[in-house]
């Protein structure tokens, strides 16, 4: 499961400040994702402990 959806593709025309401020955004875009995808993980890794837990208990 790919984690960035959308590629970081420059455009050829624009200036250096329209350039740079679509790498800030993809940046900022890349960031926001990796932070949700961090969020699942870890949320993942708790259910997965506390069934571990649960399922330890119960032998």
């Amino acid at each position: 499961m790919p984690i960035f959806g959308k590629q970081f593709r420059p455009g050829m025309g624009g200036g250096v400040e329209e350039r740079l401020a679509a790498l800030e955004a993809h940046v900022s875009y890349m960031q926001e994702r990796l932070e949700f995808y961090a969020n699942q993980n870890e949320k993942r890794m708790e259910s997965i402990q506390k069934e571990s837990e649960a399922n330890g208990k119960m032998g």
